[in-house]
């Protein structure tokens, strides 16, 4: 599977209906990317977003935490685990 999805293979992946794909990167709870007019996602960041439940993403997101989260964390880099990034967030 290429690491850049389309929404059939991104459906395909998580074994979910296409629509349902569609809906949630229209809503933000599924991480993705418009190119023109079309959604396209990234096979890693969709990894990462299963083994975090899925729902950690949609929460940061909205929050409104997401940009606050990056600010807060750019001083230690990118390596903070994504416990201690919750637990300082109470998530």
């Amino acid at each position: 599977m290429p690491e850049v999805l389309t929404v059939e293979q991104a459906a395909q992946y998580l074994q979910l209906n296409p629509e349902t794909v569609r809906r949630a990167a229209r809503s933000g709870r599924l991480p993705a990317a418009r190119v023109g007019r079309r959604w396209r996602f990234h096979k890693t960041t969709l990894e990462q977003w299963l083994a975090q439940g899925g729902s950690d993403y949609e929460k940061i997101v909205d929050a409104g935490l997401l940009e606050a989260t990056r600010e807060a964390f750019a001083e230690e880099g990118p390596d903070v685990p994504l416990a201690e990034v919750k637990a300082r967030l109470g998530l």
